[in-house]
């Protein structure tokens, strides 16, 4: 049902169609505000698996332990993806050295700060607080995958730029 006020034509929240639009363009809808105990169990799932996996990468270099998997992509074409080079950077991120880490992937550096405050976000839900969600329309996922389409492209290309930005 479409309420109008000052012309304008508002929609309601329990309107299937609009819940539809605001997911497409908020990447949620606020219907469901509390906080379940599966929810918070989740969350626990995801902090400690993802301090799990961090603790390996810290301890463990990539290029040095071969029991990574290696890059399906890469095998199949000898082509590097746009996550080449990924686990390396993480690695040496995680160490600190940010120079090498933005050589080796810098996609990975650019995405760090999402990934903070998504941990960050998934402890307050332990807490039963919020912090906000971004709210960022579709067009910036899409630029963002457009950004790493190029990033691919660009880092296969036989030109000595390219050198500069494949981990290989």
């Amino acid at each position: 049902m479409d309420i109008q006020k000052n012309n304008k034509i508002i929609s309601d929240p329990d309107n299937k169609d609009f819940r539809l639009k605001n997911f497409l363009y908020y990447g949620r809808t606020e219907k469901n505000k509390k906080i379940t105990k599966n929810r918070k169990i989740m969350s626990l799932i995801f902090i400690l698996g993802g301090l799990l996996i961090l603790f390996v990468f810290f301890l463990l270099d990539p290029s040095e332990y071969y029991y990574y998997p290696p890059c399906v992509f890469k095998e199949l074409t000898g082509y590097n993806c746009p996550g080449c080079g990924g686990m390396r950077s993480l690695h040496l991120l995680l160490h600190g050295n940010f120079l090498e880490a933005f050589r080796y992937n810098f996609l990975i550096i650019l995405l760090t700060p999402f990934i903070l405050y998504w941990i960050i976000y998934e402890i307050f839900l332990l807490f039963d607080k919020r912090l906000p969600v971004p709210k960022s329309p579709l067009i910036i996922t899409i630029v963002f995958l457009f950004i790493m389409l190029l990033f691919g492209i660009l880092r296969n290309l036989p030109y000595d730029f390219a050198k500069n930005i494949s981990p290989y």
